[in-house]
């Protein structure tokens, strides 16, 4: 709607005949259709936005580079090591592939934006520390089971990616040690911690939960060290230097990147650029979520 010289919906592919109509009706949605194939063979369609359960993203990501779409797809790219291979050889195997976008949007918050920007010129390696107090979700959800893939691999990775944009150097090491869980209420793969080891010296560590609370403390905080000073991002709503009083960044709304992500990537489209994210480092990063689970 804000980027409307960008983006048109043309169409909608979905399963759900009745909820992909009225999402077609209330958007004036020109197709709407149950096959993806015949949406491919459409030239006016030049971006697909993948937004279906996990177990199928890896499969429709290559149905759509290999038609020749520029492909957005939410996170995460692949839920399996086959899943992944396929989407990997098939990028590498097109000569001029289209542009491949995965949903991993908090490196294009305002505040990571601002953090990168601060810590660009530093003299020595991050120490990063990222609490994620994700909420519980029971190991019934479709999220858990092998539609989902789990946290880890649909949520976690998001960080993951955190921890390479701003240590902007590749993976040397992983490891993670997850809750040995009593019963089946608690998941390993949403209550661990998982620290990654970067080739600059960099290092990132994660705790994931799901059981804390859901009210009286933040989703999401990240504390970076680098340089003698570190700077706190609260929930995507600030940014602290520690020992200064006033934020370096505020909003009255948590600002994950979703907006800034899209318009890089219609940018991107349109000038004939290339992915606001290296398709190499989103392989690596499916990579690290792969590996820790």
């Amino acid at each position: 709607e804000r980027r409307r010289d960008l983006f048109s919906l043309r169409g909608v592919v979905s399963r759900d005949t009745v909820r992909g109509g009225n999402f077609a009706r209330n958007f004036r949605v020109e197709t709407l259709t149950t096959d993806l194939e015949a949406v491919l063979k459409e030239p006016e369609f030049n971006l697909m936005v993948i937004a279906t359960r996990h177990d199928v993203h890896a499969d429709q990501v290559v149905q759509c580079l290999t038609a020749g779409k520029h492909v957005f797809v939410e996170k995460p790219l692949a839920i399996t090591w086959d899943q992944y291979e396929n989407v990997v050889s098939t990028y590498r195997g097109i000569e001029n592939p289209p542009l491949l976008m995965v949903g991993f949007n908090r490196r294009f918050s305002p505040a990571l934006q601002k953090v990168m920007e601060l810590v660009r010129d530093r003299r020595g390696p991050l120490m990063i520390n990222y609490r994620m107090n994700a909420g519980y979700i029971p190991p019934e959800n479709w999220v858990q089971g092998p539609q989902g893939g789990g946290r880890n691999i649909g949520e976690a990775c998001h960080i993951y990616d955190i921890f390479r944009a701003l240590a902007g150097a590749p993976v040397a090491e992983v490891s993670a040690t997850p809750i040995i869980p009593r019963g089946d209420a608690h998941l390993r793969n949403d209550n661990f911690t998982a620290t990654i080891l970067y080739e600059d010296g960099t290092v990132g560590n994660l705790l994931y939960t799901a059981q804390g609370p859901r009210d009286g403390l933040a989703k999401e905080r990240a504390e970076i060290f680098c340089d003698g000073e570190a700077y706190i991002v609260d929930d995507y709503k600030s940014l602290y230097k520690a020992g200064d009083k006033n934020p370096l960044w505020t909003s009255s709304e948590v600002d994950k990147g979703h907006f800034d992500q899209l318009v890089l990537l219609g940018n991107a489209i349109v000038e004939g650029g290339s992915s606001p994210i290296e398709p190499e480092v989103i392989f690596e990063t499916t990579a690290v979520a792969l590996t820790i689970d």
